[in-house]
């Protein structure tokens, strides 16, 4: 099973905002791409996946995998196929191009995405998505990149949104393609709304707490519960927290360590959902909520972690195709029998 798969989000993975970053593809040779180090254990990069944001009358344009001779400059030799010249965006939204041949590289190859308008007609403009902002907080790999006027540069604050696909399905580490953003405003204890994640842990381990990334509102007091099994048991619970005492009330979107009540202990292949509801009348302002056009591009992103929400704590209903920011913290793992052993990196989570 692809690694991808095994991971959970660390706390500096979490989408805090609504928007792309994004280039215009309105004149010739304005390119926009990422960069990263091709993996192993997958087999060829076959296609290509990116999100074009906006399209009117749209360029031709042309995709390609390149080296590159320094940070986000691609040296003009295309590793295995790219696409010809003449090929026309299809559509708003997510879109896979497949390469005319795959490239099979070398564990640790830098190589560079680059999607290369070929063609000045006017009024020829087609947005992508570079990069989704907020989702990390530095530029590492991988990186996307954008060429204006001739010159290439480094689009920095957030995680790409121009991915590569595997011969297996599998999308690089590291890369978001949302579809859209949603924003979820839990309502008050007059009419408890749980929202959060399912998470299905693949060995034994002990969570102490949950990252929790929302934009709160004076008096927006809540609580996290934490649920397991087909017919939900309450199994753990983090004291009431009171948003005002909280230094992110106002402002932006924050990142907040929620700890529970006392460390829980999860067994291999129970169902636990990780849950948020209010405690008081006033909801949150903001909670991004990405949404995705298949399970395994959202697999891509959180791994192991996808939606639940339920208007009481009777029933739940389960969306593969979106995540909360809502993650827990896992300290402790036993390798029980049939499980998985964790693998702590830069991107967190479990390894096969």
């Amino acid at each position: 099973m692809a690694i991808g798969r095994y991971r959970l989000l660390d706390s500096s993975e979490v989408i805090t905002a609504t928007t792309f970053t994004t280039i215009a593809l309105n004149a010739a040779n304005n390119s926009a791409g990422s960069v990263f180090a091709f993996e192993g254990g997958h087999g060829a990069i076959t296609a290509v996946m990116f999100n074009a944001t906006a399209i009117t009358s749209p360029p031709t344009y042309t995709v390609s995998l390149q080296g590159i001779t320094s940070r986000a400059t691609p040296n003009g030799t295309v590793y295995g196929g790219g696409t010809a010249t003449g090929t026309v965006i299809p559509a708003v939204g997510i879109n896979t191009v497949t390469l005319a041949t795959p490239y099979s590289g070398t564990p640790g190859d830098q190589v560079q995405i680059v999607i290369n308008s070929a063609s000045a007609l006017a009024g020829a403009t087609a947005t992508i998505a570079t990069r989704v902002t907020s989702a990390g907080s530095t530029v590492g790999l991988p990186y996307a990149a954008q060429q204006s006027g001739g010159t290439w540069a480094v689009v920095t604050a957030g995680s790409p949104a121009i991915v590569p696909i595997y011969a297996d399905g599998y999308v690089g580490t590291g890369f978001v393609c949302p579809a859209s953003f949603a924003n979820s405003t839990p309502t008050s204890s007059s009419n408890p709304f749980y929202v959060g994640n399912t998470f299905t842990p693949p060995s034994d381990c002990v969570c102490s707490g949950v990252y929790l990334s929302a934009r709160v509102a004076s008096g927006s007091n809540f609580v996290v519960s934490v649920y397991s099994g087909s017919t939900p048991t309450l199994v753990g619970s983090a004291p009431s927290f009171v948003v005002d005492k909280l230094a992110s009330s106002v402002g932006n979107v924050f990142a907040h360590f929620v700890p529970l009540s006392a460390s829980l202990s999860m067994t291999a292949g129970t169902q636990y959902r990780f849950v948020l509801n209010m405690t008081s009348a006033t909801a949150f302002t903001t909670q991004v909520v990405p949404t995705f056009s298949t399970q395994a591009i959202r697999e891509s992103y959180s791994g192991l972690l996808f939606a639940t929400t339920s208007p009481s704590s009777i029933a739940f209903t389960d969306n593969q195709l979106a995540v909360f920011p809502l993650v827990p913290k896992i300290d402790a793992v036993t390798n029980s029998s049939g499980g998985v052993m964790f693998q702590r990196n830069m991107t967190g989570g479990f390894a096969a």
